[in-house]
């Protein structure tokens, strides 16, 4: 058996807001799969300086491994809206303790270098987006007994209320209840004492003496912050005003006081209700939900008759529910919220508005957090103003305001405005901004088109200290007026960077709403100015050879400029590089080629063990290793028994088909599942969900389950929770996009799979596995120009043979097709070599080791030990460090039974589950007009365990 070497992983995932407003103080989660004792935050700093209106926050964790193995870690947190990672730091390894700083990287390409050094044992660091303002870090290693220490500097600037105050408040909200250290300081600078207001934990502080202002000094535990705010100041200055120089430009950034009118109106006697029942609904916090809508009713006339149409969308929409509510009387419709079962995926293209409301008196109201995962995204297009209300911390805001802000309503974060300033926003029209221009200034960006406290947030290229800003502003009764405004930068508070990176977060944002179209200028935004965007993440390497060995430019300074220089000396030519893999990917074909032609003895013959080959000097046969145990009983597949039966129109004139050993779960929940009456199954699902939320696992077979007894509604929304599970892994939805096939629902497994390759290019089988499933929908131009892909691009060496799988894959579609443009392609690759039998054997864990073994009718086993069997059987490379794919083809098939089967060595890395997942596709007639395939997907629990999967059957 292979060694392997012992690494072990451990997730950490905020579940609550980390940096947010509001969020419960409940301790974060900390997934350790395979250690015994959780990693710890054993240690947090936060120093914050408030300079104007611009505040900066130092904060350092420190993390701890209890345990003898080294750990990966992954943090999933949120920040505010507004704030900025401004830098990112790692703590390195040796003596000095520096705090190595981050350079920006290409996203997928920063997952690439990440998990190339980790394989090599070294020390990286990786901050990325996940979805708006939701980030995470991955950290390597955590080494037994010792500690790691990461710095954020975060900034963000603060706004007046309606009194005209700041608010200042921590930027942490959770309780920590390992953490052994903690400090917190404040530094307000233009401030004296006595412009602070005593409010929140202020009370339980230290208040000194600045040169310039004050310095704030918590004396209540970290682990135990509240959501109070620490400190409440009138600000000095009424006009708001950052610029900073950046590479040679200048930015702005500038809080407008704007003359707005606000006209209040009756609640809108016909609401529609857009609420979504999906399973991460379920941590919206809906006290404040109800509690909004409670408010709503309340304001209505009581001797008036109100109406309200009710969708409910998981990752389907629901028959739309009607309700006629008299006065303030919604207890029906109260009931039904308060039951729903949160369930399955979002679906954010099935969200819509009743096209027959009324324009007048009608307001729309979507309650959701805003992560969309399911189907292709579909804007809604609502006949009356649309408002989008978050009640949880984990969110898409930045989709939600643009839904919201294209339909003419707004964003309402309910967690930080009240219900009365929630209805007040619903039930008033305000002035919003419809155009802005100016002189001297240039790619002007607004933070939102409807003014916040009687303000509204602008920011751009200065290209004078004389520049004027012109805002056209409408207001509620459609009359549109010109306010201009003289930018004052003289007195502007000057910041190195502020301003520059806040004007290219917010044209970020502003080029998110199509980002399709805007990809390229995201990253180059993202890189120039160090920000973690959808496309861009912030990356930390060892050394300057680090750097070198992956080209990942360095931080600026003397390791930058070596860079450059050196780059420019080792330059490499990537045309020629491509066509010196060509050459060699030719030369490896001819060899399938000249393996294809030839003809293959099939007279009964026993397999001879290695000592009796060379004992008979028999030498056409690779040795082979320790014969096969008997079969293990199949457990754990997602395959239903099969069998088909094929033509005689074959590379042979026999009869070929397949079986599939039917699946049954044993697991305690499928028992009770499938022993329950058929009107309490659902119920009884429900009840054992909360045991198994982050199981792959329960819902491949809970759906399985449903899915037998013919309730596919059902089955497709239990398994689309999957989706859920983390917002970007890619395994997972490999996982979920492979069993969506199985149920032939390609429109949802194709955004799956689009998506697994937006995050990792780096990895051939994500060009695969889309080029299969457009296959499958009909689509034969995207199918063999995405194998294509595959085949044209030189991979690391671990990813052994799967150009040439993919050839031959790509090669049969063109054998089966008409009309598709092979102009790009080199034609020295294009044969078809159909073959009776091929097996196909694919993970969902990098840095693993599974086989493929088939043993044929001559009880001889072909593996990657014995890769050519007396009958011909052939077998790809072997595949050692993650996903595969393994094939097995034979083009001639001799009479009996082929026994496939699947063994697993071990996995260097975490996994997703307890469980690593293997899909198989056993194939025959490959590569004709009569192939037929089926697919199965099982899952093993340890090392050294092998499976029985199924059986090809070849008779007269």
């Amino acid at each position: 058996m292979r060694a392997f070497l012992k690494v072990v992983s451990v997730v950490f995932v905020l579940t609550h807001t980390l940096f947010a407003l509001e969020a419960p103080s409940i301790p974060p989660l900390l997934i350790v799969p395979m250690a015994k004792v959780p990693v710890q935050i054993n240690a947090l700093h936060v120093e914050t300086e408030v300079i104007g209106a611009i505040v900066t926050s130092h904060v350092t964790l420190t993390f701890y491994n209890p345990n003898n193995n080294e750990l990966e870690g992954n943090l999933e947190f949120p920040l505010r809206e507004g704030q900025v990672i401004e830098s990112f730091a790692l703590e390195s390894l040796d003596e000095s303790h520096t705090m190595m700083p981050s350079s920006a990287i290409e996203k997928q390409r920063g997952e690439e270098v990440f998990e190339a050094i980790e394989r090599r044992n070294a020390d990286p660091a990786l901050l990325s987006q996940t979805v708006s303002n939701n980030f995470k870090l991955r950290l390597y290693p955590i080494l037994p007994k010792k500690q790691r220490t990461i710095r954020l500097d975060i900034v963000e600037t603060l706004s007046p209320n309606n009194s005209g105050y700041f608010t200042y408040y921590t930027p942490l909200s959770f309780e920590i209840p390992s953490l052994k250290k903690s400090s917190f300081t404040l530094s307000l600078y233009g401030i004296s004492k006595e412009n602070l207001i005593k409010k929140g934990m202020l009370e339980e502080s230290t208040i000194s003496a600045l040169k310039n202002g004050i310095k704030i000094n918590s004396q209540k535990p970290l682990s135990k912050l509240t959501k109070r705010p620490i400190a409440l100041w009138k600000p000095s200055i009424e006009s708001h005003t950052i610029v900073s120089s950046f590479e040679d430009e200048r930015y702005f950034v500038s809080e407008l006081p704007l003359h707005w009118i606000s006209l209040s109106q009756k609640p809108a006697k016909n609401l529609a209700l857009i609420w979504d029942a999906s399973s991460s609904g379920e941590k919206r916090d809906h006290a404040k939900e109800l509690a909004l809508l409670e408010t709503y009713f309340k304001q209505l006339p009581k001797e008036e008759t109100s109406h309200v149409s009710l969708s409910i969308v998981r990752n389907e929409a629901e028959p739309l529910l009607l309700f006629d509510i008299q006065g303030s009387d919604w207890a029906q419709l109260r009931h039904v919220l308060e039951t729903i079962a949160y369930d399955g995926a979002t679906n954010a293209g099935a969200w819509s508005v009743p096209k027959e409301l009324p324009k007048s008196e009608s307001v729309a109201l979507l309650f959701s957090d805003g992560l969309a995962n399911w189907k292709e995204m579909s804007e809604i297009s609502s006949p009356v103003p649309l408002y989008t209300i978050n009640a949880s911390p984990f969110n898409n805001s930045l989709f939600l305001q643009q839904l919201a802000e294209s339909n003419n309503g707004q964003f309402l974060d309910i967690l930080t405005l009240s219900k009365e300033e929630a209805l007040e926003r619903i039930t008033r029209r305000t002035t919003r901004i419809t155009n802005m221009t100016g002189n001297n200034v240039d790619a002007l960006v607004l933070n939102s088109c409807y003014p916040e406290h009687g303000r509204i947030t602008i920011s751009g290229k200065l290209l004078s200290d004389k520049a004027t800003l012109t805002l056209t502003r409408q207001n509620p009764d459609g009359n549109s007026i010109n306010q201009t405004f003289v930018l004052h930068t003289q007195d502007a508070t000057q910041h190195p960077s502020f301003a520059a990176r806040q004007w290219a977060k917010q044209r970020i944002t502003q080029l998110e709403a199509q980002s399709h179209l805007h990809k390229a200028e995201i990253i180059r935004l993202g890189k120039k100015f160090g920000l973690v965007t959808a496309y861009t993440s912030l990356i930390v390497l060892e050394n300057f050879e680090e750097y070198l060995r992956y080209d990942v430019l360095p931080p600026k300074g003397q390791m930058r400029e070596a860079f450059f220089e050196i780059k420019a000396r080792n330059e490499l030519n990537s045309h020629a590089q491509k066509s010196q893999h060509l050459d060699h990917l030719v030369s490896r074909f001819n060899d399938k080629v000249l393996w294809w032609g030839k003809e293959f003895p099939k007279e009964d013959k026993k397999y001879m063990p290695p000592e009796e080959v060379k004992a008979s000097a028999v030498t056409s046969a690779p040795m082979m290793a320790m014969a096969v145990s008997s079969a293990a009983p199949m457990r754990e597949s997602m395959a239903k028994s099969s069998s088909v039966s094929m033509s005689a129109e074959n590379p042979t004139s026999s009869v070929l088909s397949i079986q599939l050993q039917k699946y049954e779960p044993n697991a305690p929940y499928a028992k009770r599942i499938k022993e329950a009456k058929p009107e309490d199954r659902y119920a009884i699902y429900l009840d054992e969900k909360p045991n198994y939320a982050k199981s792959t696992a329960f819902y491949l077979d809970v759906a399985q389950i449903f899915f037998e007894n013919k309730e596919e509604t059902l089955a497709l929304r239990i398994l689309s929770n999957i989706a859920e599970m983390e917002l970007e892994n890619r395994h997972i939805l490999r996982i979920l996009a492979y069993r969506l096939q199985q149920m032939n629902q390609f429109d949802c497994a194709l955004p799956l799979l689009k998506r697994v390759l937006e995050l990792s290019p780096h990895e051939p089988q994500s060009w695969r596995d889309l080029g299969l499933l457009y296959a499958k929908m009909g689509e034969g131009q995207k199918a063999v120009d995405t194998l294509w892909e595959v085949v044209s691009t030189e991979w690391e060496s671990r990813f052994a043979d799967i150009d040439l799988i993919a050839l031959g894959e790509l090669n049969a579609l063109l054998a089966n097709s008409t009309n598709l443009d092979t102009s790009k392609f080199d034609q020295r690759l294009l044969k078809n070599l159909p073959v009776d039998l091929r097996a196909v054997l694919t993970w969902d864990a990098d840095d693993s080791d599974m086989d493929l073994w088939v043993i044929d009718p001559n009880d001889e086993k072909i593996y990657y030990g014995h890769t050519l069997s007396y009958q011909g059987g052939r077998i790809s490379r072997d595949f050692t460090a993650g996903y595969g794919p393994e094939e097995f083809i034979l083009k001639k098939a001799k009479k009996g039974t082929y026994t496939v089967k699947a063994h697993f060595y071990g996995t260097r890395q975490q996994i997703v589950t307890p469980y690593t997942t293997l899909m198989l596709t056993l194939s025959t007639a490959f590569g004709t007009d009569h192939q037929k395939d089926e697919h199965i997907i099982l899952r093993l629990k340890g090392r050294s365990e092998d499976v029985f999967v199924g059986t090809f059957t070849v008779g007269e």
